[in-house]
């Protein structure tokens, strides 16, 4: 049973690319910008949004509409962050839909 737990986290390990190691299990980084990076967390609070972290910056910005939801990151940094998101927002779906069944778009 051990075996079989640690080889399910092995897979989950390699399937998600990290940016950072300590926010393994809770925070997949889903892209890197420059500086910022982008994460979805698991089992997180609707509505659906990704967090975008830029040195001592937070922002979570909504998927759907791309507006800002909380805190905030640099102007220069948050328009690379959404000329991104703006052709990316079905794989912001479909990763928000992976890492959170339960609140699925």
């Amino acid at each position: 049973m051990q075996k079989q737990k640690q080889e399910k986290v092995d897979e989950l390990i390699n399937m998600v690319y990290l940016c950072d190691y300590e926010k393994l299990l809770l925070m997949p980084c889903i892209k890197r910008i420059d500086a910022n990076k982008v994460y979805i967390y698991l089992r997180d609070h609707n509505p659906p949004h990704f967090h975008v972290i830029y040195a001592e910056y937070e922002e979570l910005i909504t998927i759907r509409s791309l507006e800002n939801y909380n805190g905030n990151i640099p102007k220069a940094q948050r328009k690379k962050v959404i000329d991104w998101a703006e052709s990316n927002q079905d794989y912001l779906i479909e990763k928000w839909n992976e890492f959170n069944p339960n609140n699925r778009i």
